[in-house]
């Protein structure tokens, strides 16, 4: 019985490290919203979301949740807590919150995930038309209930690659893992219909291009290779995923936007962010 007691204090110091992470965690969440009603709310939906994570019987409700980006309300919903996280990196940390033009009337979202992106577009620019492009289904099926009512907003269910035609995909519930690449082993394999970006502009009627938004999870070099376009872009905002391609950001610049005006604002060991103009 010598060693029972201090085992049991070491487990409980375990447990309670653990909550007190959680609890900053989740306090990081909050931040999202603008209202102490809100910040409640998105309390709420993290341990509710968190629950529904480990047990997938429990009831689905959507989870609607509302913050302030660019001095406007954004209503969304959230259906799993990786959703969460997605929400965290846009609307807390500001991943995309760089230097882009004033005024947009033309942006196109690729690697829209659960619509949250195509939603900052559109408190960033108001009359913005926004064609929001997304393969993974779990995903894509998010984005519709999020931008459903916003006729300004147009979603395709479609992978951007080099060229057109079927591909296996790599999907699960945790979307931001999902991609042409197997990075979890819980992934499921599916086959999903592939675009080049050309074909993409061409399919939507897309005209000039303000805002290019890329985060497509390794096929970032496929995606600008199929796009002969590119050049007429008034501006590119994106993340690379330099560990999926094994490349640096400056080699990833030379060897696709040669010609561009590029500014690194995240640089991290696995990803970085970016906006590029034309010279």
């Amino acid at each position: 019985m010598s060693g029972y007691w201090p085992a049991v204090r070491a487990s409980l110091r375990r447990v309670l490290a653990r909550l007190a992470d959680f609890a900053r965690h989740v306090r990081g969440l909050a931040a999202a919203g603008d209202t102490t009603g809100a910040r409640a709310r998105i309390v709420l939906a993290a341990l509710w979301l968190l629950a529904r994570d480990k047990a997938r019987w429990l009831p689905p409700p959507p989870v609607r949740l509302r913050t302030v980006r660019h001095g406007r309300t954004v209503r969304f919903r959230v259906g799993d807590y990786q959703d969460l996280e997605v929400m965290r990196e846009l609307y807390v940390d500001g991943e995309y919150d760089v230097p882009l033009p004033e005024r947009a009337d033309v942006v196109l979202d690729l690697g829209a995930n659960v619509g949250l992106s195509a939603l900052d577009f559109r408190a960033r620019y108001p009359e913005a038309t926004i064609y929001a492009v997304e393969p993974d289904p779990l995903a894509f099926a998010k984005l519709e209930r999020n931008v459903r009512g916003d006729a300004g907003i147009h979603a395709l269910n479609v992978a951007v690659a080099r060229e057109a035609g079927e591909r296996e995909f790599f999907t699960s519930r945790e979307s931001v893992v999902s991609g042409f690449e197997r990075t979890r082993d819980f992934q499921e394999t599916i086959n999903v219909r592939t675009c080049s970006v050309d074909a993409i502009v061409a399919e939507l009627g897309v005209g000039e291009i303000d805002v290019l938004k890329l985060d497509v999870e390794g096929a970032e070099g496929e995606a600008l290779a199929g796009f002969t376009g590119l050049r007429a872009v008034g501006c590119l905002v994106g993340e690379v995923h330099l560990d999926m391609l094994g490349t640096s950001p400056e080699a990833f610049y030379a060897a696709h936007l040669e010609g561009f005006e590029v500014s690194t604002h995240l640089r991290e060991a696995h990803r970085c962010t970016f906006t590029a103009v034309p010279r």
